[in-house]
């Protein structure tokens, strides 16, 4: 089934000219872009295959006693407004359903694990664990709307960025509040502090279980992490470092026009022996101009300074990688990393640096610097 890019299905043709004939029966041919007919064409071949595989699986025996879950993982048009980019099919449906049912209430996919594990475990008596790794709760099956889900969500390029909270809708440090009228849901600005400290909380922790294994119980004296929907903590954490910068404007002299290797340090902070694991996360406003050539890159780098002199390079990371339409225009941007000492390997008297690297000398503006840097101990 392919209602993807590059929308390669059999008998494209044929379905496309099915959509077109269609779209002229309704007096709509001019509202879609001819450009687009095969990409929309493409869920007429969907259809198909939906016909043919329950088709198919009514002879099957187990068909009476299963439970199909169809839904997508975002929007089909990429010009979507940012919440639209979210908002997907979530179809629950077996032959043991009594009726049907539709439901308001906001979920999220991460909300359906938790209710199948619990309705095989209360109906069918299948065991389930006592400690469970997820953080959210089940599918809301509230008949009236509410948003008491939380889900982190993706953005095109790859960076989280935006993220459900209740009834708040985080979009890269703006924050929103979710309304229902006329069965549509309405956002409006807001301010609200909470939602934004639990956002750069989550990424950090997020970061950290994601490098560390933190959710694997190895025995009993292993530290695990605990994470909540209200809150995130570590065991044994200290905080090494937090950095706010004022908020500048887009002027010249804020630029960072450099060819050196290191040229702009973001900070340099003292690492020790006695960490597990450090935890960097920053997030700032970032203006790069539209690059006729392409190719040219601005890069995050990490590397240990040891007390020799020598420079140990960790990682880099690309700023506009995948920077699809944000150029010449303002964007947030976050990064979180985890650095293990079992990869890294720092000791008492290293000092960790994070630096822009721009060979290419690439003209581009920095503002509302915002850095947090979290030691767990072991």
């Amino acid at each position: 089934m392919t209602t993807h890019d590059p929308f390669d299905y059999p008998n494209k043709e044929q379905y496309t000219q099915t959509y077109i004939n269609k779209l002229k029966q309704r007096g709509q041919l001019d509202e879609i872009q001819p450009s687009q007919y095969e990409m929309y064409a493409s869920y007429l071949y969907f259809d198909d295959c939906l016909r043919k595989f329950f088709t198919a699986y009514r002879d099957m025996p187990e068909y009476e006693n299963t439970i199909f879950v169809i839904t997508g993982d975002h929007c089909f048009n990429a010009q979507s407004e940012e919440l639209d980019k979210y908002h997907v099919p979530l179809v629950i449906w077996s032959p043991m359903l009594k009726e049907p049912h539709r439901f308001p209430a906001m979920v999220a996919h991460r909300d359906i694990t938790p209710s199948f594990l619990a309705l095989m475990k209360n109906c069918y008596g299948v065991k389930a664990p006592n400690i469970v790794s997820w953080i959210n709760t089940g599918l809301d099956v509230s008949p009236a709307f509410r948003a008491n889900t939380f889900t982190p969500q993706l953005k095109n390029s790859r960076k989280m960025d935006n993220m459900v909270y209740k009834d708040y809708f985080y979009d890269e440090g703006n924050i929103y509040k979710f309304g229902y009228e006329n069965e549509r849901l309405t956002i409006t600005p807001m301010e609200e502090e909470k939602v934004v400290k639990l956002m750069s909380d989550y990424k950090a922790m997020d970061d950290y279980v994601m490098n560390n294994d933190a959710l694997v119980l190895l025995d009993e004296d292993k530290q695990c992490l605990l994470l909540s929907v209200d809150s995130t903590q570590s065991v044994n954490y200290v905080l090494l470092h937090t950095q706010v910068s004022p908020a500048d404007t887009l002027d010249k002299t804020n630029a960072f026009k450099l060819n050196n290797v290191y040229p702009f340090n973001l900070f340099m902070e003292p690492v020790y022996d006695s960490l597990e694991s450090v935890i960097v996360y920053c997030n700032f406003d970032i203006y790069i101009p539209w690059q006729e050539n392409g190719g040219k890159k601005i890069t995050l780098g990490y590397a240990l300074d040891h007390p020799d002199g020598n420079r140990e390079v960790i990682k880099t990371l690309m700023v506009n990688y995948d920077w699809y339409e944000y150029y010449d225009r303002w964007q947030h941007f976050t990064m979180t990393q985890s650095l293990s000492k079992s990869l890294v390997h720092y000791a008492d008297g290293d000092k960790l640096m994070c630096y822009f690297v721009n060979g290419d000398q690439i003209e581009f503006l920095i503002s509302n610097f915002n850095l947090q840097i979290v030691g767990v101990h072991e």
